[in-house]
């Protein structure tokens, strides 16, 4: 599935932004190793999000970066496994940004609008934060920190909104017949 945004950040920043992630997922996942360095992302390279959770760790293994241009990766979990993919070109107020997962195995259906929706929005949500950085303005929640973390969270809540929801009209519907 693929969208295409234009975002009003560079190429740059989103870029570092990406590498942000992953050299903070390493050093994590590295954590007590004296003398590590996290390497450049560059193909090879494998990271996990959320490495000590075993429900949510997602292991994360890059197929080709060309900062400026291109990202793309293969992500595995317990649920799923997608390869990502991320093309820039300039655009008149900013960047376009085609945004791509595939989902291996996946037949297209009604989870796809959902699907599309979730990377509409995770696009709009990188580009506030790097303008959020870019104005002094600094992340304090986790949530905005861990993309995985973040993706199972919005999930999480959809599904209480859902519960609610269903809890609502199941009240009105015992009200009235008793």
């Amino acid at each position: 599935m693929k969208v295409v945004r234009t975002l009003r950040v560079s190429a740059e920043e989103l870029f570092a932004y990406f590498e942000s992630i992953a050299e903070i997922a390493l050093e994590e996942e590295h954590a007590g190793e004296e003398g590590y360095e996290a390497p450049q992302l560059a193909p090879g390279v494998v990271f996990r999000l959320d490495a000590d959770n075993p429900y949510a760790c997602t292991t994360c293994e890059v197929l080709e970066f060309e900062p400026g241009r291109r990202y793309r990766y293969h992500a595995s979990n317990t649920d799923e496994r997608l390869t990502v993919s991320f093309e820039v070109e300039l655009a008149r107020k900013g960047i376009q940004v085609t945004y791509d997962e595939t989902l291996d195995g996946a037949e297209p259906g009604v989870a796809s609008a959902a699907r599309l929706g979730r990377m509409s929005q995770d696009l709009y949500d990188i580009e506030k934060r790097l303008i959020d950085a870019r104005a002094g303005r600094e992340e304090t929640d986790a949530l905005a920190l861990n993309p995985a973390l973040w993706i199972v969270d919005s999930l999480m809540q959809k599904r209480a909104q859902r519960d609610a929801k269903a809890y609502r009209a199941w009240s009105r519907f015992r009200g009235s017949r008793f």
